[in-house]
């Protein structure tokens, strides 16, 4: 193991802005972003919160389903 320290750069709103591609910045770290996954693939999150929102609503509870939903790549 390593003593010396981990080098990560950081990224400015300046740097941001000049970059090309989908990447996002947090905290002054360059992150890679990809696209919600879509076609057939589509079926199991909608599963997944149909199930949560039926088992709310059974629950008679005033909780919610939320999803983040990304159709820019369709």
């Amino acid at each position: 193991m390593s003593t010396a320290p981990q080098f990560i750069p950081h990224y400015t709103i300046d740097d941001y802005q000049l970059w090309e591609g989908d990447r996002e910045l947090w905290n002054g770290v360059a992150v890679a972003m990809t696209p919600i996954l879509f076609g057939q693939r589509d079926a199991s999150p909608v599963r997944i919160t149909t199930a949560l929102s039926n088992a709310i609503d059974q629950a008679n509870s005033d909780a919610s389903v939320i999803v983040d939903v990304d159709r820019s790549f369709r």
